[in-house]
């Protein structure tokens, strides 16, 4: 397991230089290939696999943001491997992806979720200790995001990354390699939701989304009319939720709202 790194930093406060230890969290590249395809990633150098698959699953499937729920699911499972010659990185890993056809009917399931609910659950997610202790806590070097069982009532998964985009990646990863569908689940996010990052969440399978932080233009126009023209698999898009406050912004689809 990782830990922060330590430095030596001068830092100017209150109108003093104070000469301190700070911490900041570690960033190594990370080589992917997978049929077709390969890239490289930055990340904490921390349970790769789910990262790595679930950026493969989500290049791999190339859909739209609002392409709508898929027909089939994908299973995968990554493994180890040499670093290839002339690619510089610190670890490498080889994806293989299969489809796999779903069974019944292609339904987004059903989710409500009450505004005390949703203000509580926010603030489990942004104090619930993470895999490493004290990187979320001690370093500013982090984004967050939680996949949670709105049945269940609990967390099934916290990912966290020093890319916003890493940690849905790394939630699809996991859901993809333990079976789980993340339509089934809510999405909480603590970065700012951006057009890209929503439409990495919804490749991913997520239709609830809640940000601690803003929401762009984008995500709201395409969430509304993914709600208009397809009344049968709504998007939810919350932003601005602060437990403190007690507070949040319904963007789009506030009908799984109780």
């Amino acid at each position: 397991m990782n830990t922060p790194l330590s430095y030596s930093v001068t830092r100017w406060k209150s109108g003093e230089w104070q000469h301190i230890d700070d911490s900041v969290s570690p960033e190594e590249c990370v080589y992917v290939s997978w049929p077709g395809s390969s890239c490289r990633l930055w990340a904490w150098p921390d349970d790769l696999e789910p990262l790595c698959v679930g950026h493969a699953l989500l290049d791999y499937l190339h859909l739209g943001p609002e392409a709508g729920p898929s027909p089939y699911r994908m299973s995968g499972s990554v493994r180890s491997i040499s670093i290839p010659p002339g690619i510089e990185a610190r670890h490498a890993f080889a994806v293989e992806l299969r489809r796999e056809e779903r069974r019944g009917h292609d339904e987004t399931p059903s989710i409500v979720m009450t505004p005390k609910d949703i203000v509580r659950h926010m603030d489990a997610f942004l104090s619930l200790e993470g895999s490493c202790p004290l990187l979320w806590e001690s370093t500013g070097c982090f984004h967050r995001a939680g996949m949670f069982d709105p049945r269940s009532g609990v967390f099934l998964r916290l990912a966290e990354d020093i890319g916003r985009h890493n940690c849905i990646d790394r939630l699809a990863g996991w859901a993809c390699l333990n079976g789980i569908n993340p339509a089934s689940t809510v999405l909480f996010v603590s970065a700012r939701i951006t057009s890209s990052l929503y439409a990495k969440a919804r490749r991913a399978g997520f239709s609830f989304l809640i940000s601690r932080s803003a929401v762009t233009s984008m995500p709201v126009e395409m969430a509304r009319e993914q709600n208009r023209r397809h009344p049968a698999h709504p998007v939810t898009l919350l932003g601005f939720c602060r437990p403190r406050e007690e507070r949040f912004t319904v963007f789009a689809g506030e009908g799984r709202i109780a």
